[in-house]
């Protein structure tokens, strides 16, 4: 109970019901929130997870996943960047997934951090690498900067704009130019 700015708690009660899941939700639901909404937003799958499924297993064995560039591995990077895939073939290929919706403060930082490294990774190997950015369209109404940093995006000659449909597009030139990775795989047995 509340009142006056103080929270009363009674003593609990013990519940005779069996654990079920049917039986939870209507406890949720009875005391906390809505259960249908929230497992709504749970479900959603976000765009990284999606590319991970459609691309990943079929790219692996050709790059390096999911990897943290320090300025060890190229001496302009200033600050770490999280590098979805990196490999080589006489140029570096890397690849970054970016939620085009997502708060745009979090986009152009994550934007920024990778384009940071394309130019760092340039400088060194004194070539320019081939980039490639996997994203979906955001609502133009729901998130018109976003949608505007998309498009420039999209249009740039920074990286290679990949929507997330077209994913087959990033293995087809991996295998084509035989990528390889760009760290040398640990042998786990």
């Amino acid at each position: 109970k509340y009142s006056n700015n103080l929270v009363v708690y009674s003593k609990p009660n013990k519940i005779e019901l069996d654990v079920s899941l049917d039986n939870f939700k209507l406890l949720f639901e009875k005391f906390v929130f809505n259960f249908e909404e929230e497992i709504e937003t749970l479900k959603k799958e976000n765009i990284l997870s999606k590319v991970k499924t459609r691309l990943y297993s079929k790219i692996e064995s050709q790059v390096n996943l999911n990897v943290t560039v320090r300025s060890k591995d190229f001496n302009e990077l200033v600050t770490p960047v999280d590098v979805n895939f990196l490999g080589k073939n006489g140029v570096v290929v890397s690849g970054q997934t970016l939620d085009f919706s997502k708060r745009l403060y979090n986009l152009e930082h994550d934007l920024t951090s990778y384009i940071s490294f394309t130019k760092a990774v340039d400088f060194k190997e004194k070539n320019k690498g081939k980039y490639f950015i996997v994203g979906q369209e955001p609502h133009k109404k729901e998130h018109p900067k976003n949608h505007k940093t998309w498009k420039h995006v999209r249009e740039s000659h920074l990286v290679e704009y990949v929507d997330l449909s077209e994913t087959e597009k990033i293995k087809e030139y991996i295998y084509e130019n035989q990528v390889t990775p760009f760290f040398e795989k640990e042998n786990i047995k």
